[in-house]
């Protein structure tokens, strides 16, 4: 996932996760797991297919460091 400026998506996809937090009385994700939601939803929206298995590799990365 590029470390480019928030995309409106993005922006979205983060308040979502906010209004679900609160909503089901959550304390907040941990910084790895929203962005691999975020990398999930951005890989699921891609068309271009060597995109979407570059961000693919990079959500696994973000995952098994998750895993460390």
């Amino acid at each position: 996932m590029a470390k480019d400026e928030p995309t409106a998506a993005r922006r979205q996809t983060r308040q979502l996760l906010a209004l679900l937090e609160a909503g089901l009385g959550q304390p907040p994700l941990h910084a790895s797991i929203r962005a691999a939601i975020v990398g999930m939803l951005d890989v699921l929206g891609e068309l271009d297919v060597e995109r979407r298995y570059q961000l693919r590799e990079r959500v696994t990365e973000l995952l098994e460091e998750l895993a460390s």
